[in-house]
Parts: structure tokens; sequence; C-alpha cells
């Protein structure tokens, strides 16, 4: 255990929901792989918060756990930023304060990397938890779960006539699918485990409060070398947790859409992959109407929102219909998300294709649980479970 390799997870803390932070903490201590450390950011959080983070992490007595402190809030790029120039690690990760990390990823990221040394990257989808009164469910993404599953019939959508290929045609439909289908999964912006020699070449940029695993996942795809070393897989790894909270940045519309327009801002040379990628995203009204919608959030009069969505179209039909599209994100982001602080995605999510993992993930657990012994690890992997499925 001495020789392998260690692996570091970052994890920004500013102002978390207490309990979600412990359960994101047990999921480390529930890892069946040992030779890991924490390494926890205090992103400028309250008194109060950061007085409960250090008086947590000291209960552990628990060595592999260190905390770094802010002064003030900086942003989760920042805090990645410092944590990676402090860890020694040769592997870094990342574990948000709410999601949790399932008890056998730390032993697969070695497992992977030992057997497959040529790799950088190991990019893992998130598997998204909503637990509301209606739905207590993992789901994984429909277009997530067709790009590793049926990549040709997403690539080449509409191609029927794939048998008609010779032999030597074929390798080229099948190279270009995976070249295409790599690209796209990473446009997802997957769950990374790194290599550290990687953040020589890219980083977390701290103008982006959120969407900072975006522009992470932007920053690879300009780099040919990085993207042909990453390896792409739908592991169940990394659990997201999905849930109303008006705290939460993810809530923070006014946040979301600045940052979608500074995506756009960095990426704007149209001959990078990155600003590619982008148009394919471009094809939402998110993003065709940012800077509508973005004004709009900061303050600007509904008359004036109107007049900017009028300007839109020099057809009748087209005025009428984006100022119906206009009006549900309206709806969508500034009633429904930062007034009455609900995650939409809780009620889209089942209804939207995605795959029902939660039998496949709870079979997992009870497999994992039957291979380890009776120890401390043992019931952390419990308390993970309790976590998940209670």
């Amino acid at each position: 255990m001495n020789d392998a390799p260690q692996i570091t997870t970052i994890i920004p803390y500013f102002n978390p929901r207490f309990n979600f932070f412990v359960e994101a903490i047990e999921s480390l201590l529930s890892q069946s792989y040992k030779k890991w450390e924490c390494i926890i950011v205090n992103d400028g959080s309250s008194i109060e918060s950061k007085n409960a983070l250090e008086g947590y992490i000291h209960s552990l007595s628990d060595k592999r756990f260190s905390i770094l402190h802010f002064d003030k809030n900086y942003g989760s790029s920042a805090a990645r930023n410092i944590g990676i120039r402090n860890t020694k690690s040769e592997i870094v990760t990342f574990l948000d304060t709410d999601d949790i990390h399932f008890p056998w990823y730390y032993q697969e990221i070695i497992n992977f990397f030992s057997k497959s040394p040529e790799y950088l990257i190991l990019a893992s989808p998130s598997y998204l938890h909503i637990k509301t009164k209606e739905e207590k469910s993992i789901f994984l993404g429909e277009f997530e779960n067709k790009i590793i599953n049926k990549p040709h019939g997403i690539v080449f959508h509409g191609f029927r006539f794939p048998k008609i290929l010779s032999n030597e045609e074929k390798e080229v439909y099948d190279l270009l699918t995976k070249k295409i289908a790599l690209k796209l999964f990473i446009n997802t912006t997957p769950r990374l485990a790194l290599k550290k020699e990687v953040f020589q070449r890219i980083g977390y940029d701290p103008q982006f409060l959120t969407s900072e695993d975006s522009d992470l996942c932007l920053q690879i795809l300009n780099s040919e070398d990085l993207l042909n070393s990453t390896y792409i897989t739908l592991n169940p790894y990394y659990l997201h947790r999905i849930f109303s909270s008006r705290t939460r940045l993810t809530q923070n519309s006014l946040l979301v859409f600045q940052n979608m327009a500074r995506l756009k801002n960095k990426y704007n040379d149209k001959a990078s992959i990155a600003s590619k990628s982008l148009w394919l995203l471009g094809r939402r009204d998110e993003w065709q109407f940012n800077t509508i919608i973005y004004d709009h959030l900061n303050g600007q009069s509904l008359i004036k929102t109107i007049r900017d969505t009028m300007s839109t179209s020099k057809s009748k039909k087209g005025k009428i219909k984006n100022l119906w599209r206009v009006l549900k994100l309206i709806i969508k982001y500034q009633l429904i998300t930062q007034i009455l602080g609900i995650d939409y995605r809780e009620h889209i999510i089942p209804k939207a294709g995605s795959t029902n993992k939660t039998k496949d993930i709870e079979e997992l657990f009870i497999k994992h649980l039957q291979s380890i012994e009776q120890n401390r690890n043992k019931t952390y992997v419990n308390k993970t479970y309790e976590a998940i499925f209670n």
C-alpha cells in the first residue's frame, strides 16, 4: 500500500447544508481504498459554519483531513485551485459538500490508472439523486446513457445503411463515432478524476463562481492531447443531489446567466472545439436569449424586456413565438428558481427519458457490503447507504 498512488479529494466549503456535508465526508470514510487525503477549503464561510467544520473534522481524529481557510468568499474555482496547489498526490478528484462519492470509487480510480497508465483523465457521469415526497430515486441522464451504449445512433442519427460499408469504411466509421462520442460526453460536464500533471496545462478559472466544471471541460475539449488522454465510462462513481434551496449558487439565476455569457465570450474563437461545443448548447432557449434574460433578472423593466424580445424577429409570427419562449424562461428562472427556490429538475428528470438506476445502485451497495469485513469502514458504507436509500 505504501507504493500505491495517493488520491486527493478537494472539497470547496461555503456555508453548506451541514447534514449533507457530514454525509459527503462519510462517503470518503466509506472508501475501500484507504490511501487518500481530503483537502477542505473553507471559502470564507460564516463563523458558525467555520466552527462547525473545524469541530466536526477534529472529532474524526483522522489525519487524512486538512482544512485551508480563505478570509473571504473567492468562489469554488479559487478554492479548488488552492487545493490543487497544496496536494502532493498523483491523482486529484473533487466533491461538492452536498454530494456523495460511492464507496468503490477510489479503488476503481486506482485500478483504472494502473491498468491504463497512458490515460490522464477518467470521466464519468453524475448519477442524479432526487428525494422528494413524490420521488426517491437515482437517475442516469438519457443522453449520457446513449452516447456510451449506443454511440452510433447519437453521432450518426438517421444513418440507415451501416451494413453497406466496406471493412475499411467501417473502421473509419467506428473511429469517427468514438471520437465524436468522446467530445459529446465531455460536453455534458462529467465528473473527473485527473492526474495532477493535467493542471500544468489547464486550471479552474476564478471568474466562474458557477459553471467552473463546464469551463474546465471546455478547456479539455480545446486540448487535443488531453482529449485523447481521456477515458469515458458510465460506471457509477458520483452521486449528485438535486434539491430545492434558495441558498444554492445553482439557484442564483442571475449568476447562471452571467456565466453563460462569460463562457460564450471566453470561447469565441469559432474554429475551436470548445466554441463548436457551445454552438450545440446555443440551440437551447437559455443560450439564444441569454442577454435578454440576464438583463431582465438584473432589474430591467418588463416593457424593455418585451421590446428587446420583439426585435429578435422581423415577422409577426416570429415575434409572438419568441415572446412566448422568453416568458417561459422568466417563469422558470425568475419565479420558480429564484423567487420560490425550487429546483425544477426535481420534476423534469423523472419524466425526461432518464434511466432509473435506483435498483442497480442498491444492488451494487449490497454486493459491496457483502465483500467487506465488519469494521469502521463498513460502518461508514452502511451510513452512506442509509443517506441515499432511506
